[in-house]
């Protein structure tokens, strides 16, 4: 969608934030796929494990919670390596490390 560098996946449940997000990336060369639960980001990155460089991942999203879907992605030998960025609003402390201790790049 609009680039044809390295592609990412977002993942966030409000449209809003997937199309900020998109646009953001898109302006700096990464083609975005998008997920708006936690199962289907699962299910998108089995299918396309090799070519997703990176995930933005939102904390509070249906279906799995983002931390949920972190711990599965750092279980799994085929995704482990993809660097998962977590998207929150939330600033408190407890949030940050809880992210960082189940695998998050940040």
């Amino acid at each position: 969608m609009g680039s044809s560098g390295p592609t990412v996946l977002a993942v966030d449940d409000q449209q809003t934030n997937l199309e900020i997000l998109t646009a953001l990336l898109n302006s700096s060369g990464y083609r975005v796929v998008m997920a708006t639960d936690g199962q289907e980001a699962l299910d998108v990155l089995r299918q396309r494990s090799q070519e997703v460089q990176a995930i933005f991942l939102d904390r509070i999203i249906p279906k799995m919670t983002g931390l949920g879907v972190l711990e599965k992605i750092k279980a799994d030998p085929g995704l482990q390596s993809i660097p998962v960025i977590r998207q929150t609003s939330a600033d408190a402390m407890h949030e940050v490390l809880e992210g960082r201790q189940a695998g998050a790049s940040y």
